[in-house]
């Protein structure tokens, strides 16, 4: 299914882990407008905890099938997902250091 340019008139009566499967597993290729759009949507909306797992996903989607930009960038973005959630996490860093004492 193609989606990219698609956009949302309001909130998707599916839910947002409906989206989220559909992005990730039947659509021909990445794209960040999808998940970028749904999660414009969930943001309006005030749903922050869904809009941080909505660009989570994305990401998770462009390192297992977009393109990185390079060799050795695939582990650097999987340290990124596991350190700090992509930067939606960043609270995981500080407890890690907080661990460290």
């Amino acid at each position: 299914m193609e989606l990219d340019g698609f956009a949302y008139g309001s909130l998707p009566l599916e839910g947002c882990q409906e989206w989220l499967r559909l992005l990730a597993r039947h659509t021909p290729d990445y794209a960040a407008q999808p998940y970028q759009q749904l999660a414009a949507v969930y943001r309006a909306a005030g749903h922050d905890r869904d809009v941080r797992r909505i660009l989570i996903a994305q990401q998770r989607d462009h390192r297992g099938r977009g393109d990185l930009g390079g060799r050795g960038r695939k582990p650097l973005h999987l340290l990124s997902c596991a350190v700090i959630g992509y930067g939606h996490r960043p609270w995981r860093a500080l407890a890690f250091l907080g661990t460290r004492r």
